[in-house]
């Protein structure tokens, strides 16, 4: 029963992806054939308006406990004295890969001790290998580096029952708790840099 729940969840997220309506033209490198594949076919809707004053408690990853795409076990302490940036994509969602390259230039560029980047892949599951191999695809030729991590309960819990859009962004503390704001659909380097930069 709680399995068939968490593929409605999946499925329910796949249906509702947002396509990102960003009026600005996206600069990137990722190869056609990987966008063009992955195309959603279901029309754009309005993007929810970012929250400010989400409770506390929401995203929280303190409890973290899964495995990433090349099923290197991870958990809480990937948090450990950072702040980090934490993109909730999906393998249909264009606008998502879209923009993968330029979390990774933000990686490149501002991570360190104090920061990082992470995905969650908001259309697996850890006990399931649908949509793995896309997944593996779309990292491959976006040139991305960080960890993308496969959601297990706790992330489909603590996360994705409140993401109703991909991409959706946020960012948490060292123990992973949800900071700041949620930003919904496609956005570019400049955005995330001015943003990582008034966090750290």
């Amino acid at each position: 029963m709680k399995l068939n729940k968490i593929i409605l969840l999946i499925l329910g997220i796949i249906i509702f992806s947002s396509c990102g309506n960003n009026n600005t033209a996206p600069n990137t490198e990722v190869k056609e054939e990987v966008v063009e594949s992955s195309l959603s076919e279901n029309q754009p809707g309005d993007l929810p308006k970012e929250e400010t004053n989400v409770k506390e408690d929401f995203f929280d990853l303190s409890l973290l406990n899964s495995v990433d795409l090349n099923g290197n076990p991870i958990d809480s302490s990937i948090f450990e004295n950072k702040y980090t940036l934490v993109n909730v994509w999906a393998t249909n969602c264009r606008p998502c890969i879209i923009e993968m390259p330029d979390l990774q230039k933000i990686q490149e560029n501002l991570g360190g001790d104090d920061f990082q980047v992470i995905g969650i892949i908001s259309d697996t599951y850890v006990e399931s290998e649908i949509n793995l191999d896309a997944a593996k695809k779309i990292v491959e030729q976006t040139g991305v580096e960080y960890s993308n991590i496969i959601p297990n309960e706790h992330i489909i819990e603590e996360v994705l029952m409140h993401v109703q859009f991909v991409p959706t962004t946020f960012i948490v503390d060292s123990e992973g708790k949800f900071i700041g704001e949620m930003v919904y659909g496609l956005r570019e380097y400049d955005f995330f840099e001015a943003w990582v930069n008034s966090v750290k």
